[in-house]
């Protein structure tokens, strides 16, 4: 089978879509992480994992995401691990998009494709699928309207480590207070340096206020005596 039969080009369905489609019943997508590859890593794996533990018989899988770490894209990355998780339903592959807000952009198409007017559910770690969803809800509202929440156990399962867990939050928090964030927020590794050296910095200036603030009342106390 020719490879472009099995993976879409951007925005649109596969000609051949592997297995089943959807019709009426729901979609899942499951949004990638930058992964260098060739096998999904950490995070890809717990979000396969997730998506397979959402999935039920006559559900369309979607696993998204591009090359942005490495030379294979993260859908293939997912798609693979969901199999070998002992997923046989329907799955199609979306290999382009290098960002939340590319893999957003992309899915009208592939919901249109897919048909049906069941629930779409959206899997990903916590705070990265709720960012997922809020831009959702800015970009297309007809979707949105049609999001279910993560079910409990999945996003147990999706749930990073601390530190990446705090990264996603202040992701989150930026995308929430700053509309023109999204679309230019975290794209891959790159992405995830350049979030961490705003948080870092948003930090250093704070503790710079801080510090100038003190200084100010002592020199305020000692003109005073």
């Amino acid at each position: 089978m020719d490879p472009r039969d099995r993976i879409p080009v951007f925005g649109r369905a596969p000609r051949q879509p592997d297995g089943r489609g959807a019709g009426r019943g729901r979609v899942v997508v499951v949004l990638g992480h930058a992964d260098a590859g060739p096998r999904a890593g950490r995070a890809n794996r717990r979000r396969a994992r997730a998506a397979v533990a959402v999935l039920r018989p006559g559900d369309l899988l979607i696993c998204s995401g591009g090359a942005v770490a490495g030379e294979r894209p993260e859908a293939e990355m997912l798609a693979e691990h969901a199999r070998g998780l002992g997923w046989r339903g329907a799955t199609w592959t979306e290999t382009d998009s290098r960002s939340t807000w590319e893999n957003i952009g992309a899915l009208p198409p592939l919901i249109e494709s897919a048909g049906g007017d069941g629930p779409i559910i959206l899997v990903s770690d916590p705070f990265h699928a709720a960012k997922a969803r809020l831009i959702a809800g800015r970009r297309f509202p007809a979707l949105a309207r049609r999001l279910a929440p993560m079910p409990p156990r999945a996003a147990a399962l999706a749930r990073p480590g601390p530190a990446r867990a705090a990264l996603a939050a202040a992701d989150l928090a930026l995308t929430r207070a700053l509309p023109s964030w999204a679309p230019r927020s975290a794209t891959g590794v790159a992405g995830i340096r350049a979030l961490g050296g705003a948080v870092a910095g948003q930090w250093r200036c704070q503790r710079r206020r801080g510090r100038e603030s003190g200084a100010a009342m002592e020199q305020d106390e000692r003109g005073r005596a």
